[in-house]
């Protein structure tokens, strides 16, 4: 069974009491929320150790939706270990910039856009499938867990760098 990183990251959040609420699941899985008052986008992503990335996929949809934050959390072996804090414009910009494709097998259709976070040099990179554009370097919005709880204590910007 798949990990949800976003759970253990909430759990987290919860103890030390920053404001959190669901706003959407799918399928059991938090889609988007508000937290300390921001309303974000979260995803859960498992590292994968071989290929050096996080793999993930959004719903068109999303893209005519509007909000503060994009909250992707990320683990590896059992531990929950990065966090990206990604300015909403600035992901969904990036993720528009692909192509949506089926991620059923036929008959059934569901489209996504599928995008992973690289690690490249010491920095992280998000490429979107499809997209013509450069890859978007996410690396001043990666954070520690200690660390992205400190950026979404109330007040802090996500435009700061660590």
């Amino acid at each position: 069974m798949p990990i949800k990183w976003c759970d253990r990251f909430i759990d987290i959040l919860q103890s030390e009491n920053i404001s959190f609420r669901v706003l959407n699941r799918v399928h059991g899985w938090i889609e988007t929320a508000s937290i300390s008052g921001k309303s974000c986008y979260i995803k859960s992503a498992t590292f994968n150790i071989e290929r050096s990335f996080y793999f993930q996929g959004v719903d068109p949809n999303k893209l005519n939706d509007k909000g503060d934050i994009v909250v992707i959390c990320g683990g590896y072996e059992n531990n929950l270990k990065d966090i990206f804090i990604i300015p909403w414009v600035e992901f969904f910009r990036k993720i528009s910039s692909g192509k949506a494709i089926n991620t059923y097998k036929l008959p059934k259709v569901y489209n996504q856009y599928k995008f992973k976070i690289k690690s490249i040099n010491n920095k992280w990179n998000l490429s979107v499938q499809g997209s013509v554009l450069p890859d978007f370097d996410v690396t001043a919005w990666c954070y520690s867990p200690n660390s992205a709880i400190e950026k979404l204590k109330p007040y802090k910007s996500i435009n700061t760098v660590c």
